[in-house]
């Protein structure tokens, strides 16, 4: 009798902790703040292709007009970039990142930059690209080259791809795949 009360009390304090418990979404990654107040602060006028269909046209906001980046083979040591000569970027790889069972967050680990003499090349895609500041307007609007999804049972959640590398060619819709400066 004694046992079945213990056994009883536990089931209820362990109900009870669970409805207390939160599953709390993974927020942003970790971004470095940009400090736009800064007289820094470069704008470029560009438009972002989005995944699935879709523009923005506006200004995008570079905490400075140059910035260090790794490209070419190996990717050991960092370039200085000018913003101004980029003629666009092209995020052509995603990389899973596990947070909890089954979740990820797929984070752009490779792009293509077109440089203004027309050269291409393949970089590292920097934190600071993660979330993109445009000015739409008046309006500051955030932009993300991440995303989030699920595998589970053998597939991905969002996509329902069965393939595990599938969203690192295929961004879900609504991701920031490409950004043109005119």
């Amino acid at each position: 009798m004694v046992r079945k009360a213990v056994i009883a009390l536990l089931f209820a304090a362990i109900a009870a902790a669970a409805d207390d418990m939160k599953v709390v979404p993974p927020g942003e990654p970790d971004v470095p703040a940009v400090d736009f107040s800064d007289r820094n602060v470069f704008y470029r006028k560009a438009e972002a292709v989005i995944a699935g269909g879709g523009k923005l046209e506006g200004s995008l906001m570079f905490g400075s007009s140059s910035f260090s980046i790794l490209c070419g083979g190996g990717w050991r040591e960092p370039s200085a970039v000018d913003a101004r000569r980029i003629r666009s970027f092209r995020i052509v790889l995603w990389e899973p990142k596990r947070y909890g069972k089954d979740r990820y967050m797929m984070r752009p680990r490779e792009m293509e930059i077109r440089i203004g003499d027309g050269e291409s090349v393949r970089c590292a895609v920097p934190r600071e690209f993660y979330r993109l500041e445009f000015m739409v307007g008046a309006k500051s609007k955030k932009l993300y080259t991440f995303f989030y999804d699920v595998w589970e049972r053998g597939r991905w959640a969002r996509s329902g791809k069965e393939d595990f590398s599938y969203p690192a060619e295929h961004p879900l819709a609504g991701t920031v795949t490409e950004v043109l400066f005119p």
